[in-house]
């Protein structure tokens, strides 16, 4: 059984600038959440939902009026930059196209260009380590989280089930 979701990564050159990111799942609350008794809240990503699990008009415009505007208006009012950001992303059929009607005035400041479907990977922001990293990351904290449940199974496997292990992965 194939699982899917979206992922929308966002980052400022300097990487200083740390975004929400937006998680677009076909569920908007999976078994395995009630079962583990897990909030979403303590996430960190913004989770929504989709029947395909992609990004559509009305939750790229709630991210970028709730999530992505607030913190770059506080960071070029406290950088003394001019309220301008430019938000290049990605070309694709999910994407919605044209946002100017959409826009409010809280994030006027906010211009959204996409990049052409031809343009090469070595071109696009995300692309250069961005991902790379975020994937390093996950299967660093995958395999660390993994080793602690079998160091643990080792020490005490009367108290600790393989289930667990079956449901971590």
């Amino acid at each position: 059984m194939s699982d899917r979701l979206t992922l929308l990564l966002c980052v400022n050159t300097s990487a200083d600038l740390k975004i929400k990111p937006l998680l677009v799942y076909h569920s908007q609350t999976p078994p395995e959440f009630k079962e583990q008794n897990m909030s979403k809240a303590r996430l960190p990503v913004l989770w929504r939902a989709n029947a395909k699990a992609r990004v559509i008009r009305q939750l790229f415009m709630g991210w970028l009026r709730k999530v992505l505007a607030p913190p770059v208006k506080k960071y070029l009012s406290d950088n003394h930059v001019p309220a301008r950001y430019l938000l290049l992303m990605d070309s694709a059929p999910a994407q919605p196209p044209a946002l100017v009607g959409d826009k409010d005035s809280e994030c006027d400041f906010i211009k959204v260009n996409f990049l052409p479907c031809s343009t090469t990977p070595l071109l696009q922001p995300m692309n250069q380590q961005g991902i790379c990293n975020l994937k390093k990351l996950y299967m660093k904290a995958l395999f660390t989280s993994l080793l602690c449940l079998v160091l643990r199974l080792l020490l005490w496997p009367l108290t600790l089930s393989t289930a667990r292990v079956q449901i971590l992965w």
